[in-house]
């Protein structure tokens, strides 16, 4: 019997100065009662691929995928085998002429997860046979990503559970190599639900977000770790800690000194899921800074950035309305403050805040600040991890121009090293973050 429930998924472009009419995608498999769960990656000839997931009548689970030809997509093009009834969550990703798409799945719902891997074949049009990349060991493997770098490699990571892995493999010379934990679970365990993101930057180096549970925390965190010339970075924290639950995070880059990380965190109702992005500048991470609406009528996730030509972020999530029930798909963007693209409904809506240093800085730091009108005010002091030093200002000020100084001293006044620090300012739900680069007392 053919289930009811049917969905379709509809892909547009941006032309100049407006979207195109959506057009629908994957409409030939017959028995196909849901698709879900899109990755969407450009090949060097500029053509757009899709991979995602097909529930069928039978509610067997397969990976399928298309591309864009001139004028129209194709038809669908099976990526995964006949021979399991689960696979789940496909990405693709393209480099050096090459293009891949990973997934993970078993034969049953019960059974152990294995991740696997298909390239894409233009003298045959049709996807090689499926490899696995994880080892079988019985154990869940799940939740997986692809980078490609300029040489068509790609470099697949994924977490293993009960074990709370984050694992790393590479394929070269028709080969995978020995999978590499990339955590060490003494200090950071990857959530049991970790998804990974991967990109790769213009030097070749590796960057890598995921989930984990630090040692001795309860709550979940965003992580980011990073594989360079020298080999494989400790595991760092990018969001503040134990302010929320994170979830799901994602990652982009163009240069090891401008990366972005963007993720959601649920916090305690009303205020549940939330979007948040930190930037990190080649020395530490920049405070977080909240994207979406400050009202709790939205529940928002599935938090996802991307850089410009000018490697600016650009982050889209979901939102869900509690009272009105329906999806809806928001963005932001990164400019002298905070836009978020839906109406704000706070008091401090469509203000603009600047705050700015006098670098370099040496005993103290100049900070300066604008106020569009009268507001509460908070300026913090972080250091480059994110870690909170001091606050400088908690109170309510006028409009106009403001200058504090900071005498480069933690909250206990205890000399601040020489190094990259952040002050930022918080005016109602709006904020603005400025470097101060101190180098020496």
């Amino acid at each position: 019997m053919r289930k009811t429930y049917d969905s379709t998924l509809a892909y547009a472009r941006w032309i100049g100065d407006h979207w195109d009419d959506a057009r629908a995608v994957g409409m030939d498999a017959p028995g196909v009662y849901y698709r879900t769960l899109p990755s969407l990656a450009f090949d060097q000839r500029g053509r757009a691929w899709l991979a995602w997931c097909n529930l069928y009548d039978n509610d067997d689970n397969r990976i399928a995928s298309s591309f864009w030809a001139d004028t129209s997509w194709s038809p669908e093009i099976q990526v995964s085998q006949l021979d399991s009834n689960l696979y789940f969550a496909p990405w693709i990703a393209c480099g050096g002429g090459r293009i891949w798409c990973v997934w993970y799945g078993g034969p049953t719902d019960t059974s152990p997860y294995s991740v696997y891997a298909s390239r894409w074949d233009d003298s045959s049009r049709s996807w090689i046979p499926q490899m696995r990349v994880s080892p079988p060991d019985g154990n869940l493997h799940w939740f997986c990503n692809v980078a490609v770098d300029s040489l068509g490699r790609p470099h697949v990571f994924w977490g293993e559970f009960p074990h709370h892995l984050i694992y790393y493999s590479f394929y070269s010379n028709s080969v995978w190599s020995r999978p590499f934990v990339v955590n060490d679970t003494t200090l950071v365990k990857a959530a049991n639900y970790a998804e990974v993101h991967a990109v790769i930057d213009c030097d070749g180096n590796l960057q890598v977000c995921y989930v984990g549970v630090a040692a001795g925390a309860d709550e979940r965190d965003v992580f980011y770790v990073r594989r360079d010339k020298y080999g494989w970075s400790p595991s760092l924290r990018v969001n503040a800690y134990g302010q929320y639950t994170a979830w799901t995070a994602s990652i982009a880059v163009n240069r090891p000194d401008n990366i972005w990380v963007a993720w959601d965190g649920q916090g305690s109702w009303p205020d549940q899921f939330r979007i948040f992005a930190s930037h990190y500048d080649g020395t530490g991470w920049s405070p977080e800074e909240r994207l979406d609406n400050d009202s709790a009528a939205y529940n928002d996730g599935g938090s996802r950035v991307a850089l410009n030509a000018g490697g600016n972020p650009l982050v889209v999530w979901s939102g869900v309305g509690y009272e009105s029930r329906q999806d809806e798909a928001f963005y932001n963007r990164y400019g002298t403050a905070s836009v978020c693209e839906r109406p704000r409904d706070n008091e401090l809506a469509g203000r603009r805040l600047s705050v700015s240093v006098s670098n370099p800085c040496t005993r103290t730091a100049r900070v300066l600040y604008a106020l569009e009108s009268p507001s509460p005010v908070e300026l913090s002091i972080f250091d480059g991890t994110g870690r909170y030093l001091k606050t400088l200002a908690k109170s309510s000020e006028p409009a106009g121009q403001h200058v504090l100084e900071w005498a480069c001293r933690t909250a206990s006044g205890q000399k601040a090293s020489p190094g990259v620090y952040f002050c930022r300012l918080k005016a109602g739900s709006a904020e603005a973050t400025a470097k101060i680069i101190l180098i020496g007392q």
